[in-house]
């Protein structure tokens, strides 16, 4: 995040647009360990409630919609979820 933000500082001079983008939880193997998680341990299950696993497909079909096709200057430097939400820290 650190070094996009850097980024956006030198380039967005020049009319580039830097930006971090969170693509949520893709069902790779990690994504796919979240779902087994949560079957075997009811702790993890309660916190990854609100989460659903999205195919690869769906995850890139969305941050091109919501947020690929949507960049423009005010966009610089931001951390952007595959939903179009802006993420703040």
């Amino acid at each position: 995040n650190y070094s996009v933000k850097e980024i956006s500082f030198e380039l967005g001079k020049e009319g580039f647009t830097a930006v971090a983008v969170h693509p949520g939880v893709v069902a790779t193997d990690m994504g796919k360990g979240i779902e087994y998680l949560k079957e075997i341990k009811p702790e993890v299950a309660e916190l990854f409630k609100d989460v659903s696993v999205l195919a690869p497909e769906e995850s890139a079909k969305a941050l091109l919609q919501n947020v690929v096709f949507k960049l423009n200057k005010e966009s610089n430097g931001k951390f952007i979820d595959y939903e179009g939400k802006e993420l703040t820290f």
